[in-house]
């Protein structure tokens, strides 16, 4: 599974990359389709990501790990003007529960 995940332009995320499965399968009552994850889509749970990424190191597979590592550098501008913003002062600042643009997710923090 991993390895059809792990050299995308986004990390593979901990609940399946793009493998997934029909949740109507387990609950007929879900009316969603196969491509349905909980925490999918823009969503991204770095807590999580550390049940992939964290192997990674001990394997010394770290080739695989530049997706996740240019994940956050490609975020870290939004980070930066988001902390100048709300807190009026340089650094940067990123939520466990993210959008693939690097602000908060609002279904997590409204």
């Amino acid at each position: 599974m991993l390895g059809c995940n792990a050299f995308g332009k986004y990390p593979t995320k901990f609940n399946g990359g793009l493998f997934t499965f029909d949740p109507q399968l387990t609950d007929t009552a879900l009316k969603y389709t196969p491509d349905f994850r909980n925490w999918g889509g823009g969503t991204h749970t770095a807590q999580n990501q550390r049940l992939v990424y964290w192997p990674m190191l001990k394997s010394g597979d770290f080739e695989m790990m530049k997706p996740q590592f240019d994940f956050y550098l490609n975020l870290l501008k939004n980070a930066e003007i988001r902390t100048q913003s709300a807190w009026g002062h340089n650094g940067a600042s990123f939520t466990e529960q993210l959008e693939n643009f690097g602000l908060p997710n609002p279904a997590e923090y409204g």
